[in-house]
């Protein structure tokens, strides 16, 4: 192999291994940038009750990348970005008003 098979081979790797590295970090960029807007915006709180794609439970937590509710003893991970992307249906919304 000379030298420009042997450059045009490691060229091929790192192209290779950037796209998948950009396609890696898309979902952590999405759900980093999803959980700011929650965070800022407050489409809910802590303790609200809320109905999402086909989940319902009690906020408990909200982070940068999940928000996690409770439904009984079931604890439910949801990814910010479907909480940006999908219908929230607040059930008590008068605890939202500050």
């Amino acid at each position: 192999m000379n030298e420009n098979q042997l450059f045009a081979k490691i060229l091929e790797l790192m192209s290779q291994f950037s796209q998948k590295w950009v396609f890696a970090m898309k979902d952590i960029v999405s759900n980093l940038i999803a959980g700011a807007m929650i965070l800022i915006h407050h489409p809910f709180r802590l303790n609200d009750f809320i109905s999402v794609g086909g989940f319902e439970g009690t906020v408990i937590d909200i982070d940068l990348r999940y928000t996690t509710i409770q439904n009984g003893d079931r604890k439910i991970l949801i990814p910010n970005p479907t909480l940006v992307k999908k219908e929230i249906a607040l059930m008590n919304p008068e605890s939202n008003n500050n």
